[in-house]
């Protein structure tokens, strides 16, 4: 919020590289989402795991900086907000098994997330897992509609990942446009800076992030149901 705030009165662009906002493969399911291509929302699933590397088990484990919570589960938070243009109104959390040894002394510093996340206009929850002790199957996305389901598999970090759309069982794979993600989002941030329009993913989307994920700790706490406070009045109920 304070960096927010500084860049707000100084007229400059403040961004976060949340780069699968310029995925093809999330903007292709996004846009179907909208367009209510899939019918009803019945179901979803969001999978962001990986098995953190020992050279990467510094800070991103650390209680102070809030384990897989603070970090990766801020995609997985944001990941939910873009795709299904609504914001989070209440949150569910389970922590799983602590195997890398760092949690100890911290709520929410946990290695692996179970999250249910209930969308706030119109009511439907997703589940989302996400974790750092899961080195087999892939991230992915699956979204359940009442017409037909989608599903993006594997969620990839830096490259574009693969959309699927289901009907009756059967599978077609649609075309998406092959991207360096990382690279994409820096060039929208100098598009941003250099045209005044705002970014793929601004300061205002991270703070909502973080709030939620704090009612996300709140929930691995207290045990039970959280509504993310977003007091600081940047969205409309």
């Amino acid at each position: 919020l304070h960096l927010h705030e500084a860049a707000r009165s100084r007229g400059l662009t403040l961004a976060l590289n949340y780069q699968h906002r310029l995925d093809p493969a999330l903007l292709a399911l996004r846009r179907r989402i909208a367009a209510h291509e899939l019918g009803d929302l019945v179901a979803a699933l969001v999978r962001n795991v990986t098995l953190l590397p020992p050279s990467q088990q510094t800070w991103r484990v650390d209680p102070a900086s809030g384990g897989v919570l603070f970090e990766r589960a801020l995609r997985t938070v944001d990941m939910v907000r873009f795709i299904f243009g609504e914001e989070i109104g209440r949150v569910t959390a389970f922590a799983g098994p602590d195997v890398l040894g760092h949690g100890k002394g911290s709520a929410a510093a946990v290695e692996d997330l179970h999250t249910l996340l209930q969308l706030r206009s119109s009511g439907a929850v997703i589940q989302a897992h996400t974790s750092y002790l899961a080195p087999h199957a892939p991230s992915r996305i699956d979204v359940e509609g009442s017409a037909a389901a989608c599903t993006v598999s594997p969620l990839r970090e830096h490259e574009s990942s693969t959309l699927y759309l289901w009907r009756s069982g059967e599978a077609s794979e649609i075309p998406v446009t092959a991207l360096h993600l990382w690279r994409e989002s820096l060039a929208a941030y100098h598009l941003a800076a250099t045209s005044g329009n705002p970014p793929p993913a601004s300061s205002v989307d991270d703070i909502i992030n973080r709030d939620v994920c704090e009612a996300i700790a709140g929930s691995l706490h207290t045990g039970s149901a959280q509504v993310p406070t977003l007091q600081s009045g940047l969205i409309k109920s």
